[in-house]
């Protein structure tokens, strides 16, 4: 049996006796049901019923209840509330996923795979045995269709829930998320499709990138299923990643396509369904409404008559026409459906699936989209719609049906309900709801708060930091908590904005009188606190001025694509509220068009719901057989007739009865009403027999059945009926007959005929209803409603009898006359119910019936001749329009500030005004004059007229002053217009009006304040006296209209502000095009808000002119004002919009104000935002406000010159170049650019006189003067162009910014001097303006000396070839600071900062000239050489002589000793100066010590200046880094200093020992009072300083050590070997390689000089320890770097000279000097010649080399090394000695050799007469041909040293390593060891005379590599060679020589000597790289040989 443990049982220790193993038994008897339920589902369909039974008992387990049984999303459902201690039990029910096992083989053996198993199989089973289902149905197809299409969808959807079920047991199933996208797919659920596809291809990475192998087979099918769904949903960003990705893709997936679908029997839904087919002819069409609106389906209805008429659609004749809504199915009795919904099956059942209805929904959209647009259109005056229901087609597909799973249980369909989940209907689906947040369509575990598994795929890491930063993980957190935290985020706007309107508003009251408002009143409105609740909030009625705002807030929050259209594009010019009239309507047209058509009236009227009713009307229709003309009437009667009566939500509550009509209780919708209007005009005819036969049908009725009252009722629906029709074609016929209409004249005739059939056909229904009256002759009026249809019917009239016959003025004004007489009986009639009025909501053109609608006709009909005349197209003269609209315009100002004012009796007031305006202009008319009764008749009108009709006389006027230029008065009527907009805003026409309509009003009205916004900028930005003719009484109007303005305005910055905190969500958008609309409207309300606080500032500006004894504080507050504004728009970056004219404003204000308070920040702040320049020394300060900078031009750079220069001088040089303020600076400098010099005579004399001064000689007077204060340059004063700039200091900024950033940054290398150069152009350009500027000559001489110190500094090539370069610009240096010393003496400011200037100018100037006087500048800048003049006397005549003394060197450094003590005294804590100063007064003490006739100084001068050095010292080098170096310079060289001050017994050591007391590396040494332990003494301490040297810069202190172990005792082995130890610590390497570093505080060019010195010791000691394989090594090393000494010529020559001798007086083989010309002066030729070739022969055959063909061979190499650098005989001297030692040695024994040979017995016997005369030796004849050839009588020096070459070029012998072992001499330590009874230590050293030639052999410096220092190392080229060879190489023959390659002397093959010269370079530059691993990783190793390091 099995054994299963179980999870959620923590096991104990017990007795099996006691273990239950219940939970075991119940998982083995589910995995025999498993087993069964699988083996019957595998037999076929014979066995389904059997395998369903089978898998019901299987579910049926116990184990299903097991709570680690539940998915996650059910287990936290049902565990919600379990604490965390229950974490552990979690992760032990967490299942273990396996790989699931399919066969019955491997049956599964956990509880996880059983139910991952159970599930997936099971909902296969089900998948199984619809497929069987599905076959039968092909062959026997039944009648109940829709039937059998219910059960498949059920059985799909338990299908998909068993496998959603198996994947949240194991997600890694590809292959079964495939098979549920299938299912989705066959649902109709696109999301599901999409999101099982990409659980294929998602990754960890959360995208398709993160593929990088090929993909697998399920991975393609599922990017192949893929693709057609990202097409049809448009997703091109998708599409784009798919598309790379299948890039990677499988080729063999194109050969298995017919594999990808995993499900193929199953029916196949369309993606993206095609267009809408004609159908055939069917006795029912089909129209499928696309929304559930009125207008959706006009629309519809439009569309079936356009394809009808198009014959793109051809009904049957008597054809019955069915409607559709989304979501909703057509019963059996609506017909046949047609074949385009039934798939060509006339069989199929009607019903039709909500799922289909929604596609076909869609298709009727999208034609309507491309067509119905069309329909109608001819009309000419198409509204533009508010929501289009075209735009929503996307969502009415994308928005998915969640619906709940059926099974199916006995039978009978169960609803399973998941939990957490609603069912969600079809109509809640499509309805919009304005901005929403879009549902993701990715996989996320947070959305349903589950818990995130460690197991399986793993979450993508996009999906993990999704809910990072979300609100809705805090969890604790409450509302309250929410809502204070982001009240603290917006308290920073809040705060801003309250300053800003605070200061406004106190203006206001001080000008206007009035109580201040406050701003956190309208916070309140608009976002009320929590405290107060919703429903109270709404029960509020607002204020009117809070209306606007509260509309505003509204808007912005179900913002959409019509508001975003009516805000951009304000209204309509064919809109009577646009006030201007177009291009084809001007002057009097347009003034009739506003007269003629005004406003709608402020209703108080609801919005028709959209879906009121249409369910019902749908359910009429399609319960009876109708056509489409009946159809059209029927919408058409449910819409005017009075068939409507709605219940407080918009519903219908039944159709019975008679109840209101919509067109006279609601306001439609404007898509409503353009589809009515269409119809109306399209089925004319038909709508028209539809009426007779109802009249026919009703007095039918009546007369057959008289008795029965409800014929009346149903002849006056007829009634009304007709005359809401014949209102509505009187709308239309107005529409398209005013003045700026473009409609055909065809067009007007038709619809002047349908005008007029209708209101025959009224007017007949009238009468015949009048005749019914009694006797009296006035009608019956039985209720309201027919009394106001006799009203409306005799209104109707009229105007239609206007429009048709407009002359027939006079007639018009008597019928209106008697309409007010009949409507004033009739309120008489009816006392107590009020005024009759009324309201027809959805007609234009009769928008109200009332006595004052009546008043307001007549009043325009009696002034047409007074606007007639000013509007007459003969009259265009802008004086004459003027001349006639100002008395009427300005007499309506005063009548409207009469009225708000309260006045008693305004029409006297109006009386005496009109009397007063226009009796002296009658006299100056002519013809245009008119009594005063017109005028006040006009005013009258122009009171009761509409507002577009105001503003569109006073943009007359404006006009008129435009055409004149009369820019003043344009400003005043753009006032005056913006005054009337927002006045509006807040009037109860507007106020009181529906808010749907009010809402695209204020947008409408927003755009147009807009414009006149920006005019009015336009002017008051570009002319003076733009506010000549604003009055004062007009300023405060406009800044109260403006001040109402900026908050309506902040409504939408407080909006923006909560979603810049998160408060409020950001609007979304679901189309492209209102995306972009939404950007624009934000743009444009952002530029609004910045245009209205500039305007604000303006007018605030002119007022405070104009009540100018109300401010007496003066323009201080508006600059504080304009600061406050700046810092508000800053922080929601609204600063730089609108074009920048706040920030333009701004900026001319500041100008003007340099006085005000934080100008600076401020002005630097606004240049920040106009340029993006950053001019403020503190970044801190500047704030990003996201402004889009200009280009700096010219001029702006001159003007904020001031500005930077002042901003500068805040921060120091070094801050400066860390600071953004450098790249202004450099920004600046390119569009200032440098003038000119050819067009200034001045600069360019001071140029020449500069350049004279500079290359003069030094004259010692010249330069103690200066330290009085005298000298200078006398240039001419410049005033041409640059002279200003060069005046602030421009030109010495950018050169003293070039020389700081050249000196600030850290070099490693040598590299370019481009800054210093442009440091000294611009620096030499300030001095051509004026050579009186001392800091100017200070940094110039700076720029020159960084100069030198560049030079000399990296190679000492130009202190050996350019040192008179170098002199020059020493001298240069010097005259610079001499001439700054001089002008600052007499000139500078005694203030702090000038004076820490001049202690740096004393202390360079010291440094300079000290620097001068030392090597390796040795006084050359003083040298008078090249300064020669001619001079005339009369002893000598003419001759040649300097012109002054040349600068002694002790009085340069008195010199320098007097600027460092100046500099010391004002820097007293400097200690870099004390130690340069100690430097200088030891030279001076050292100069007079060893002159005795002059002054001596006092030793304690130089000590005491050290000692102040060391005292002012930091500890560390950086205090920032204290792991870093200590400061040594000081210690070293008072150490030093008391050390020589000993040795030359001027102090006792006691003294010096107490002097060393002060640096604190002596103090551990002990004390010393006699002079012998006094090196001992000073070695310790300079011990204890290199160990404080731990990088090893500081060389000088172990040449120190060196030379006291050897100066005492030159001549000691022991001395000459502890100071070459000393050396070889760090100085030199074990072969010879040369570290010398520049430490940071010593001179540059100095280490040069001390390789030099160091090189000429080492010399020395390799001399005296007789060390040949060093002076080699040392030797190539000079030669090769010339670059690392001064006078490297010299130091060749020393080592050269050193080598020789060392190689000439070698004890092994001691060679006399001349002895080759002793040895063969006067020798035979031919003998010589002999002998040489017999040494040649005999050195060829033998197996080792003599010592003196090894010395002769190093001879030769060093003169090739030498390659003629050193002019000497020695080379080839060296040579011929040796050989003729060679030669002396050898021959001998050769003859002697002979000489035996030839005696011998044998050779006597066997050749006896050749014996006797005398045998030549072999060579003999070769001999006798040479002496025939040879002419010389002597043995000639070139035929010795060609003799020693040939000798010295052949192979050396190949000898064993053993053997060459042996046969190598002992080192010299062991050579002159003595015995071990004797412990002295004798070493054999070079004497300065001849060295005896028993001498013992010196030592290879190899065996005595031990004593080497650790920086020595081995030779890489040594230890690359293998061990055989290398054996040969260290123990030669001789064991100091050393072949050209390094190898040994019987190399096979012959070796080129400049081969091996490469060889060994090669080897001593890898020796060059073992430097220190600190230095490895600081400075790269460079091919010049220079060292590198830090300086």
């Amino acid at each position: 049996m099995s054994s299963f443990v179980p999870l959620n049982v923590e096991i104990e220790e017990e007795s099996e006796e006691e273990i239950d193993d219940s939970k075991e038994i119940q998982i083995e008897e589910a995995l025999k049901l498993y087993h069964n339920a699988l083996r019957l589902h595998s037999q076929g369909p014979l066995f389904y019923d059997a395998a369903d039974v089978a898998y019901r008992e299987l579910f049926r387990s116990e184990i299903f209840t097991y709570p680690e049984s539940l998915s996650e999303a059910q287990r936290l459902e049902l565990y919600e509330d379990v604490e965390d201690s229950q974490d552990d039990l979690d992760d032990a029910l967490a299942p273990t996923l396996v790989a699931p096992v399919t066969s019955t083989d491997g049956a599964p053996s956990t509880l996880p795979q059983i139910l991952y198993l159970a599930y997936k199989n099971h909902g296969q089973f089900i998948l199984d045995r619809l497929k069987h289902q599905l076959s039968r149905l092909e062959i026997d197809i039944r009648s109940d269709y829709s039937r059998v299409q219910q059960q498949n969808a059920l059985a799909a959807s338990a299908s998909l829930k068993l496998f959603v079920e198996a994947l949240d047991r194991d997600e890694s199933d590809l292959q079964l998320w495939r098979q549920t996208s299938r299912i989705g797919g066959f649902l109709g659920s696109r999301r599901i499709t999409r999101f099982c596809l990409e659980a294929v291809l998602d990754s960890d990475e959360n995208d398709f990138e993160a593929w990088a192998e090929p993909l697998g087979l399920e991975e393609g099918f599922a990017i192949e299923q893929l693709k057609p769904l990202l097409l049809s949903l448009e997703d091109q960003l998708s599409e784009s990643q798919l598309s790379a990705l299948s890039k990677r893709q499988n080729q063999s997936i194109h050969a298995l396509r017919k594999h990808i679908d995993p499900l193929p029997f199953l029916p196949t839904t369309p993606l993206n369904p095609s267009a809408s087919r004609p159908s055939t002819a069917t006795e029912t069409q089909i129209i499928c409404i696309p929304l559930r609106t009125w207008a959706s389906c006009g629309q519809a209805i439009l569309l079936q008559l356009n394809q009808e008429a198009q014959g793109v659609i051809n009904p049957a004749p008597g054809a019955n026409y069915c409607l559709v809504l989304p979501g909703k199915e057509l019963s059996a009795s609506s017909g046949p459906l047609p074949k385009f919904l039934t798939n060509g099956d006339s069989n199929v059942g009607h019903n039709v699936s909500p799922a289909t209805i929604a596609q076909e929904s869609l298709q009727t959209a999208r034609l309507l989209a491309d067509r119905g647009a069309t329909v109608g259109n001819w009309l000419g005056h198409a509204e533009p719609s508010q929501a289009s229901p075209i735009e929503m087609d996307v969502q009415i597909i994308e928005q998915p049906q969640e619906s709940p799973t059926k099974f199916v249980e006995a039978g009978n369909p169960v609803e399973v309900q998941n939990p957490g989940t609603r069912r969600i209907s079809v109509q809640e689906a499509v309805q919009p709801t304005g901005l929403v947040s879009l549902p993701t369509r990715k996989r996320s575990s947070e959305a349903a708060e589950l818990p995130e598994s460690t197991e399986g795929r793993s979450r993508s890491k996009r999906i993990k930091a999704r809910g990072a930063t979300d609100p809705d993980n805090f969890r604790d957190t409450t509302a309250d908590d929410w809502a204070r935290w982001y009240e603290q985020q917006l308290q920073i706007y809040h705060q801003a904005d309250d300053i800003v309107f605070t200061s406004i508003q106190r203006m206001l009251s001080t000008i206007a009188g009035r109580k201040p408002s406050d701003l956190s009143s309208l916070r309140k409105l608009i976002f009320p606190p929590q405290s107060i609740a919703a429903d109270t909030h709404a029960e509020l009625r607002p204020e009117p001025s809070d209306v606007a705002p509260l509309d505003l807030k509204n808007a912005l929050d179900s913002w959409d694509l019509a508001k975003g259209k009516a805000f951009l594009n304000g209204h309509d010019p064919k809109d009577p509220a646009a006030g201007i009239g177009g291009a084809q309507n001007p002057s009097f047209t347009a003034f009739l068009e506003h007269s003629n058509q005004e406003m709608q009236q402020a209703f108080q009227i609801p919005v028709l719901s959209d879906e009121a009713g249409i369910e019902q009307f749908v359910e009429a229709v399609n319960n009876t057989w109708t056509n489409l003309g009946q159809l059209s009437f029927r919408w058409i009667n449910e819409l005017l007739g009075q068939h409507l009566q709605l219940s407080d939500d918009n519903r219908l509550d039944d159709l019975a009865g008679l109840r209101s009509s919509s067109y006279e209780t609601f306001i439609w919708p404007n898509d409503l009403k353009q589809s009515i209007v269409q119809i109306l005009v399209n089925q004319d005819e038909a709508i028209y027999t539809e009426i007779h036969a109802m009249i026919a049908s009703i007095d039918y009725n009546q007369i057959n059945q008289p008795h029965l009252k409800q014929h009346d009722g149903s002849r006056r629906n007829c009634m009304l009926l007709v005359q809401a029709i014949f209102e509505l074609h009187l709308d239309v016929y107005g529409r398209i007959t005013n003045p700026s209409s473009i409609v055909d004249t065809a067009i007007r005739l038709q619809q002047r005929d349908r005008l007029a059939r209708w209101a025959a056909l009224s007017s007949k229904m009238m009468n015949e209803w009048s005749e019914a009256g009694n006797d009296t002759g006035t009608v019956a009026v039985e209720s309201q409603s027919e009394r106001d249809l006799y009203i409306r019917f005799m209104w109707a009239y009229v105007v239609c009898n206007s429009l048709m016959e407009p002359d027939s003025r006079d007639l018009t004004v008597l019928c209106f006359q008697d309409l007010i007489r009949v409507l004033k009986d009739l309120e008489q009639e009816i006392q107590g119910q009020g005024p009759v009025k009324i309201e027809l909501p959805n007609n234009a053109i009769i928008p109200e019936i009332s006595v004052q609608a009546a008043q307001k006709e007549i009043s325009r009909l009696t002034t047409m001749d007074f606007f007639m005349g000013v509007f007459s197209t003969e009259n265009n003269d802008p004086l004459t329009i003027i001349e006639s609209l100002e008395p009427l315009l300005e007499l309506s100002v005063k009548h409207a500030k009469l009225e708000n004012d309260d006045a008693p009796n305004a029409s006297t007031l109006e009386t005496e005004d009109a009397a007063t305006d226009a009796s002296p202009r009658s006299g100056e008319g002519g013809s245009n004059t008119y009594p005063d009764a017109k005028l006040l008749e006009a005013l009258h009108f122009l009171d009761q007229g509409s507002l577009p009709l105001r503003l569109f006389l006073w943009q007359k006027m404006r006009d008129a002053y435009r055409a004149i230029n009369y820019p003043p008065q344009v400003l005043s009527c753009d006032l005056r217009i913006l005054e009337l907009i927002v006045n509006h805003l807040s009037s109860p026409s507007f106020t009181e009006s529906a808010a749907e309509i009010r809402r695209d009003s204020l947008l409408r009205w927003l755009h147009r304040l807009d414009d006149h916004m920006t005019r009015i900028l336009s002017i008051v930005s570009s002319k003076d006296q733009a506010f000549e003719c604003v009055n004062s009484d007009q300023i405060v109007t406009s800044l109260e209209a403006l001040a109402g303005l900026q908050n309506l305005l902040h409504v939408f910055a407080l909006w923006e502000d909560t979603i810049r905190v998160g408060q409020t969500p950001a609007p979304i958008t679901q189309t492209q095009a209102a995306s972009k609309a939404l950007a624009k409207s934000t743009d444009k309300f952002r530029d609004m808000i910045v245009k209205s606080w500039t305007l604000q500032h303006s007018l605030l500006k002119e007022a405070m002119v104009q009540y100018d004894h109300l401010f007496p504080q003066g323009d201080g507050s508006l600059v504080n004002l304009l600061e406050h504004m700046h810092y508000a728009l800053g922080l929601r970056c609204y600063c730089s919009l609108a074009n920048k004219c706040f920030l333009k404003l701004m900026k001319a204000e500041l100008e003007k104000a340099h006085h005000a308070e934080n100008w600076d920040t401020d002005m630097a702040q606004l240049i920040f935002d106009l340029y993006g320049v950053k001019i403020s020394s503190n970044a801190a300060e500047m704030q990003d406000h996201g402004c889009q900078s200009d280009e700096l031009d010219r001029r702006t750079a001159l003007e904020i010159m001031d500005l930077v220069m002042l901003q500068v001088h805040r921060i120091s040089i070094r801050d400066l170049l860390k600071s953004d303020l450098k790249f202004t600076v450099d920004k600046m400098q390119q569009v200032i650019k440098i003038p000119k010099i050819l067009n200034s005579q001045a600069r360019t004399f001071n140029n020449r006189l500069v350049n004279n001064y500079l290359k003069s000689p030094i004259n010692p007077l010249d330069l103690y003067r200066s330290l009085q204060g005298i000298g200078g340059l006398c240039g001419r004063p410049v005033d041409t162009e640059g002279f200003e700039i060069a005046a602030r200091g421009w030109y010495f900024l950018l050169g003293h910014v070039a020389l700081a950033k050249f000196r600030s940054q850290k070099r490693t290398a040598a590299g370019a001097t481009d800054d210093l150069e442009i440091a000294r152009t611009f620096l030499r350009h300030d001095l051509e303006f004026d050579t009186e500027r001392w800091e100017t000559w200070y940094r110039l001489a700076q720029v020159y000396d960084t100069m030198i110190d560049e030079d000399a500094t990296w190679t000492a090539e130009k202190l050996e070839n350019d040192m008179n370069e170098l002199a020059v610009k020493q001298r240069k240096a010097i005259h610079c600071y001499s001439m700054a010393v001089a002008i600052a003496t007499r000139c500078a400011d005694p203030s702090f900062e000038d004076t820490s200037k001049m202690a740096g100018l004393y202390a360079d100037f010291g440094t300079r000239v000290y620097a001068s006087t030392r090597e390796p500048f040795s006084m050359k800048a003083f040298e008078l050489d090249d300064f020669q003049r001619h001079y005339n006397s009369r002893q000598v005549g003419m001759y040649q002589s300097v012109p002054f003394k040349p600068l002694q060197i002790y009085s340069a450094w008195k010199l320098a000793s007097t600027l460092l003590r100046r500099a010391s005294a004002q820097k007293p804590q400097n200690w870099i100066l004390s130690y340069n100063l100690g430097k200088v007064l030891w030279k001076m003490w050292d100069y007079t010590d060893r002159r005795p006739h002059t002054k001596a100084l006092h030793y304690r001068l130089p000590i005491d200046a050290f000692l102040r050095a060391i005292k002012t010292c930091p500890d560390k080098r950086d205090s920032r880094h204290p792991e870093k170096d200590p400061i040594l310079e000081p210690h070293y060289k008072l150490v030093s200093v008391v050390h020589k001050l000993v040795r030359r017994a001027s102090i006792s050591p006691d003294e010096g020992f107490h002097i060393l007391q002060t640096t604190p590396y002596a103090c551990k040494a002990t004390e010393v009072y006699d002079v012998t332990r006094w090196n001992m003494y000073i070695l310790h301490v300079l011990k204890a300083l290199r160990s404080a040297d731990k990088a090893n810069w500081h060389h000088r202190m172990v040449a120190r050590a060196a030379h006291t172990l050897f100066d005492d005792e030159p001549h000691e082995p022991q001395a000459n070997l502890g100071a070459k130890h000393e050396l070889s610590q760090s100085i030199f390497t074990k072969t010879m390689a040369i570290q010398v570093w520049k430490p940071d505080n010593e001179r540059a060019g100095r280490h040069f000089i001390y390789t030099g010195r160091y090189v000429r010791f080492m010399t020395r000691l390799l001399y005296n320890l007789n060390d040949k394989t060093g002076m080699e090594l040392l030797a190539r090393r000079i030669r090769k770097r010339s670059g690392e000494f001064v006078n490297h010529a010299g130091v060749w020559e020393e080592v050269s000279r050193a080598y020789l001798q060392l190689l000439r007086h070698q004890p092994i083989c001691p060679v006399p000097e001349g002895l080759a010309e002793h040895k063969f002066q006067g020798m035979d030729p031919e003998i010589y010649q002999n002998n040489a070739a017999r040494l040649e022969t005999w050195m060829q055959s033998q197996t080792t080399s003599p010592p003196s063909l090894d010395i002769l061979r190093e001879a030769i190499e060093l003169q090739k090394m030498n390659n003629k650098l050193f002019k000497s005989n020695s080379f080839e001297d060296l040579i011929r000695d040796v050989y003729a030692h060679l030669y002396d040695s050898v021959i001998p024994e050769l003859h002697a050799e002979e000489n035996r040979v030839r005696m011998r017995v044998d050779n006597i016997l066997t050749n006896p007469i050749s014996n006797a005369v005398g045998t030549p030796p072999p060579d003999a004849s070769a001999a006798q041909g040479e002496q025939h050839r040879s002419k010389a009588k002597w043995v000639t020096n070139r035929e010795i040293i060609r003799k020693a070459e040939a000798i010295a070029a052949q192979r050396a012998p190949s000898v064993p390593a053993k053997v060459l072992k042996a046969l190598a001499p002992a080192p010299a330590l062991e050579q002159g060891r003595p015995s071990s009874g004797n412990p002295n230590l004798t070493i054999i050293m070079n004497a300065d005379g001849d060295r005896e030639a028993g001498s013992s052999v010196p030592g290879s410096v190899h065996d005595s590599a031990d004593d080497e220092s650790e920086l020595s190392e081995v030779d890489e080229a040594v230890m690359d060679i293998k061990p055989e060879v290398k054996a040969e190489i260290l123990s030669p023959v001789y064991p100091n020589l050393i072949s050209a390659k390094g190898g040994t002397a019987d190399d096979p093959e012959e070796i080129d000597d400049e081969t091996g010269a490469e060889a060994n370079e090669e080897a001593e530059d890898n020796e060059d790289m073992e430097m220190r691993p600190e230095m490895q990783q600081a400075t790269p190793a460079k091919e010049s040989g220079v060292p590198t390091g830090k300086w």
